[in-house]
């Protein structure tokens, strides 16, 4: 596009500036949309990797097949699977959703009993007091780790380390001490569902064992040092078991969290460009405004290019300089755009407290698309222009 055609034009659009807001604004709004829906769908994907990763992505876990027979997970095979080379680390899962009593107040709640610094399937973000530690379990001692939507929802506050709390077990509340309030996995699904999710406990899992009856493990969550292999290597695993003890080939089940984690991630992708495509939708009305601005600037202008064609401009001259009115006019309204969908994106990720996330290429794509859109739809007015009569052109007024 030659200058003199983008100089021309811009000229143009100064004249013409006041009549030229309303198709700027709507420009703007397309492209902002475009920017607002891309970013939230960023953050939201940024969110889901999060929690996901909290979940425990590293990892399979390892459960009994009850449909084959009643079969225990002990401690035996705990050891057995820490021992294979594949294995970085392997922990014991014991879980009971019973009723918990907290001031005085009763709710359900998820009870998870794990190993001192367990992070393969819940991965806790203390806040304060600690963890869980060695000799917790090698005292059974009655100390328990909190979540933090647990303890706001109760106290209405964070840090409630000391507290008692009593824990339904077996058919009979047993008192535990609060030690630690964390960040827990789970955290996002709790606030997304507010009161029906349930909060999370963490005791010793030996502890759990003892007072809820239970003799063995309800899975194994075991890390392996290629994740990305977790299918075969977790099958080979099970089958490792089921041998070494004379079991069935399908005795044990393999969940894979790695597996889980892509599918998921492949799924707010999908989610974060259908929105992206849907609010495209709002460059394409902006584009028939330009048409429509331009059209209507062909019209005023008639007896202009009538003058320009007497004195020798050529029809390429004429349909450059519309069509460079049109891209320029496109630009700024997707800069402007750009620039408010970032600004509300920043601000409404400040007063969240969210972290702030962008797509650049998304972005970038729907700025070039809204210039190109403008570009191509100011093409036929554009086009009308350059094939005016010259007599006919001077003669209107």
């Amino acid at each position: 596009m030659r200058a003199e055609w983008l100089l021309y034009g811009m000229r143009s659009l100064i004249r013409r500036r006041r009549r030229l807001y309303p198709t700027l604004l709507s420009i703007s709004i397309g492209m902002m949309l475009v920017v607002i829906v891309s970013t939230v769908g960023e953050i939201g994907s940024g969110l889901v990797e999060e929690e996901i990763q909290s979940l425990g992505v590293g990892s399979v876990t390892i459960t009994a097949n009850k449909t084959v027979a009643d079969i225990p997970l002990t401690e035996e095979k705990l050891n057995t699977l820490r021992e294979q080379p594949t294995v970085e680390s392997a922990s014991p899962i014991v879980m009971a959703y019973t009723q918990i009593e907290l001031k005085g107040i009763v709710e359900q709640c998820a009870v998870w009993g794990i190993d001192s610094g367990s992070t393969q399937i819940v991965e806790l973000d203390l806040l304060h007091g600690r963890l869980l530690e060695p000799g917790d379990l090698s005292e059974k001692r009655s100390v328990c780790v909190i979540d933090r939507s647990l303890a706001e929802k109760i106290y209405q506050r964070t840090n409630i380390v000391g507290k008692k709390i009593q824990i339904m077990l077996n058919g009979s509340y047993q008192e535990f001490e609060i030690v630690g309030v964390a960040e827990s996995g789970g955290s996002l699904v709790q606030t997304m569902l507010d009161s029906y999710a349930p909060g999370f406990v963490y005791i010793p899992y030996n502890v759990l064992q003892e007072n809820s009856g239970k003799s063995g493990y309800d899975r194994i969550a075991v890390t392996l040092s290629d994740p990305e292999a977790a299918d075969q290597e977790g099958e080979k695993l099970a089958d490792a078991l089921a041998r070494q003890y004379g079991e069935q080939a399908d005795s044990y089940t393999v969940e894979n969290m790695f597996a889980q984690k892509q599918k998921m991630e492949n799924i707010a992708e999908i989610v974060k460009l259908s929105l992206v495509a849907i609010s495209a939708v709002s460059l394409m009305v902006s584009g028939l405004g330009v048409m429509t601005v331009m059209s209507a600037s062909v019209t005023e202008r008639t007896h202009e290019i009538g003058i320009k064609k007497a004195v020798g401009a050529k029809n390429a001259a004429i349909l450059g300089e519309f069509i460079a009115e049109g891209c320029l006019l496109s630009f700024y309204g997707a800069i402007l755009g750009l620039l408010a969908g970032q600004g509300i994106t920043w601000i409404a990720c400040q007063l969240l407290s969210l972290e702030f996330q962008t797509d650049p290429t998304l972005l970038t794509a729907g700025a070039v698309m809204t210039v190109l859109l403008g570009t191509v739809f100011s093409a036929k007015p554009a086009l009308r222009a350059a094939q005016l009569d010259p007599v006919k052109a001077l003669a209107s007024e």
